[in-house]
């Protein structure tokens, strides 16, 4: 019998999330999984993807392998979309547990410590060089006396063998609390531990889960109400007189009869707590049952408010709630994924989601990616420019078969970029150097009164000028054109705004907030605005710890905001920028690839240029009685 405890431990001061779960999708099958990293959209947004994988896939007894490698394939291959320094410092576990069988994978820095009854320690994690992906699956039987913990962290290194021995010894309650006061003693980083126990079948450990040990305390407290209601009742003590007045079971004949009365009761009993047992079950399948009903009543009622998006948003978020609830208790999973499913349709249709799959698409430019490491490109009179890491494709035109390859001078690698309505073009380095194109090269760009340009993540230019947002994401510095150079650096913002995520020029100052919000700058006198968004739908987020860009420009009369896979569109509510003071929600396009998005270009509405680690695209696309019509 394999007894199951989990203890979640969490530091205020790591500096890391960590999550965990336990699963039962099959009577034989428990799944475990560990999620930790140091930005909290991040680890939910796999958390998600893991729960939702493990909540879909069928678990068919004959076919546990196939599922469990599924599970991490379907991983992978989610995890791709994502930008490598993103995820470089995500660990995760999932683990199966068969019976007696543990098959494990692991990511990075979690880990499977195996503990024998002769107090043997053996690492069971497979340890690999890439540490984004799954890579390798183990698996074997844990042995009668025998312990296994899965963690988030090096549970031997942190606690040592001898402790470890000694804790998997321990009933649950006392491992719970003695564990916990050593992490207090020991450690100031999150820790979650599953300890996986093995023992003779005589050993009286629960195995009951959350649900059954609760469904168990009913039974018997039905059990305990009807022996309480019996001693209630007079018949009970006129029972107990009679059995004291009969006579000794000495005779074969009184034994006969009162052997053949112990059987009727005993079919009685067991009858009654069959029934009882049945009983409760129903009652907990017929409770699912009516709360999947309400959520399919929510789903309806929503259909009917493709028109108002804030009551819409408020019923899917009543009947999602409901139905992600009711798949941790693994009942309904093929009801509840349909219900999903048809929630995310209604999204996209009300919402006004183009899912576009960018495997249609052929690139714009036949370059070699492996040569590039494409970041960006961008558009000037009719010729592309493409922008990589180390090197520049320029003036191509479609169709040419020789293209003009460039490499950045000494040996310079971009960080961001950005381009003016005049056509400028401006790079910044990871030196804080800033390159711009002259014929058929790339020349540095001076900075007077400088030793040279500030510390910064971003680069905007407007109206000739450079926009630099510092490395501390709390202040803006402005440098104007001269003849061949530009001037010292001029802070505008009076006081500084901690968390600046990016921003944007068309003539106003757009600041994006990492908590979503988004502030226009006005000056003389200064003050910060918040811009209302209108109409936007209820999972409206942008993540910070991928790959952002903001567009607002002069020339568009839409703000296009590029986060991961997805394009969000935007309508301010004037054409004159000092007039705007909301900007109202139009339509996303959800990029479905195995590439990684590393940039989009808008060069004018209707039109925006994808560039991924591998190609460059077009989308095209108009608007039409308000509704994005995609090309």
């Amino acid at each position: 019998m394999i007894q199951v405890n989990s203890l979640h431990y969490n530091h205020t001061a790591s500096g890391r999330f960590t999550r965990s779960h336990t699963l039962t999708p099959h009577d034989a099958v428990t799944i475990f999984c560990i999620i930790d990293g140091p930005n909290e959209s991040t680890v939910s947004i796999i958390e998600d993807h893991i729960l939702e994988s493990i909540s879909s896939t069928e678990w068919n007894i004959k076919e546990l392998s196939q599922d469990f490698w599924y599970i991490t394939e379907h991983y992978n291959s989610f995890i791709k979309s994502f930008d490598e320094a993103d995820i470089s410092n995500i660990k995760v576990l999932i683990a199966m547990l068969e019976w007696d069988n543990l098959t494990l994978a692991t990511i990075w820095g979690t880990h499977g410590i195996l503990i024998e009854k002769n107090a043997n320690i053996t690492d069971i994690t497979v340890h690999e060089n890439k540490y984004y992906e799954f890579h390798s699956i183990s698996s074997g039987k844990i042995a009668n006396g025998a312990t296994v913990y899965l963690t988030s962290s090096n549970i031997e290194q942190i606690l040592g063998k001898e402790i470890l021995d000694e804790l998997s010894r321990l009933e649950a309650s006392a491992w719970i609390e003695t564990t916990t006061n050593l992490l207090e003693r020991e450690i100031s980083s999150n820790l979650h531990i599953m300890r996986l126990s093995r023992r003779s079948p005589d050993a009286s450990f629960p195995t009951f889960s959350r649900e059954k040990r609760k469904q168990s305390d009913i039974i018997r407290d039905k059990w305990t109400l009807l022996v309480e209601y019996m001693r209630s009742k007079k018949m009970w003590e006129k029972t107990k007189n009679y059995i004291k007045k009969l006579p000794t079971l000495e005779n074969k004949k009184y034994q006969y009869t009162f052997l053949s009365i112990g059987l009727i009761l005993l079919f009685v009993l067991l009858y009654s707590l069959i029934s009882t047992l049945l009983g409760v079950l129903e009652n907990t399948k017929s409770d699912s049952k009516n709360l999947l009903i309400q959520a399919k009543i929510l789903i309806e009622e929503s259909q009917k408010l493709s028109t108002n998006p804030s009551a819409f948003n408020l019923k899917i978020a009543a009947a999602e709630k409901i139905l992600f609830d009711l798949r941790k208790e693994q009942v309904y999973t093929v009801d509840i994924q349909e219900l999903l499913g048809q929630i995310s349709s209604m999204k996209k249709e009300v919402y006004d989601i183009q899912t576009i799959d960018m495997s249609r698409f052929t690139t714009l430019i036949p370059f070699d990616p492996s040569n590039i490491s494409p970041i960006w490109v961008f558009e000037k009179d009719k010729k592309l420019t493409l922008i990589g890491k180390e090197w520049a494709i320029t003036d191509y035109v479609t169709g040419d078969k020789t293209l003009k390859q460039i490499k950045f001078p000494w040996n310079e690698k971009i960080r961001t970029f950005d381009s003016g309505e005049d056509g400028s073009i401006f790079l910044l380095t990871e030196q804080n150097h800033i390159l711009v194109p002259r014929r058929d090269e790339f020349t540095y760009v001076n900075v007077t009164w400088q030793n040279s340009w500030e510390d910064s993540l971003w680069i905007k230019t407007f109206n000739g000028n450079i926009y630099l947002l510092n490395s501390q994401k709390n202040q803006i510095e402005r440098h104007k054109p001269w003849i061949n150079w530009f001037s010292q650096k001029a802070s505008i913002l009076n006081k500084t705004q901690p968390w600046i995520l990016d921003i944007s020029i068309d003539g106003g100052i757009y600041l994006y907030m990492e908590d979503w919000k988004i502030l226009r700058y006005m000056g003389n006198p200064e003050k910060l605005e918040n811009i209302v968004l209108n109409k936007i739908p209820w999972e409206w987020n942008i993540n910070p710890t991928l790959w952002t860009t903001f567009i607002t420009k002069g020339n568009l009369s839409y703000t296009y905001i590029h986060n991961w896979n997805r394009i969000w569109i935007f309508q301010p509510n004037s054409k004159r920028f000092q007039d705007i003071t909301s900007w109202e929600y139009r339509g996303q396009f959800e990029l479905k690839t195995d590439e990684i998005v590393k940039s989009i270009q808008v060069p004018r509405d209707g039109s925006i240029y994808v560039t991924t680690d591998r190609w460059v695209y077009e989308l095209k696309f108009e608007f039409v009685d308000g509704k994005i019509i995609f090309k």
